[in-house]
């Protein structure tokens, strides 16, 4: 005995109007597609994007400290041979803590401002003087 199902609003009946299903040749009707398959791993010999492997750090700089970092990237991407790396403010901002840590024995004082004269010549501090108060 089947059940007689009628819509919400009790108007006309709901019919169930199911195609029976396709066992081998679709008798070329469409298939219904495949699903989508994940992504085969990665060879072992491709490589991770360096930018992937690295620890995201936030940090405040100057503006002056911003658009010198990016005139620099501009300079070095001109000028260089190799084009196998990508250069980026990132890359030169990593290159410079570095380069600070490779200093660490120099470091010296309680501020900002000791601290760079610390490993700064004086020449280089008043460069560094002359660019922030522009």
């Amino acid at each position: 005995m089947a059940v007689q199902r009628t819509r919400p609003s009790g108007k006309s009946a709901l019919n169930p109007d199911v195609e029976k299903p396709v066992v081998g040749d679709a008798g070329g009707k469409d298939r219904t597609p495949a699903l989508p398959r994940p992504p085969a791993p990665r060879p072992a010999a491709e490589a991770v994007p360096r930018y992937l492997e690295m620890q995201r750090v936030d940090g405040r700089i100057r503006p002056d400290h911003s658009e010198d970092l990016a005139a620099l990237r501009r300079r070095i991407l001109r000028g260089r041979a190799d084009r196998s790396e990508r250069i980026t403010d990132n890359t030169l901002l990593r290159v410079a803590v570095d380069l600070l840590l490779a200093r660490v024995d120099e470091l010296a004082g309680d501020t900002e401002d000791e601290m760079a004269a610390s490993l700064l010549t004086e020449q280089q501090m008043k460069d560094r003087n002359t660019r922030r108060n522009r």
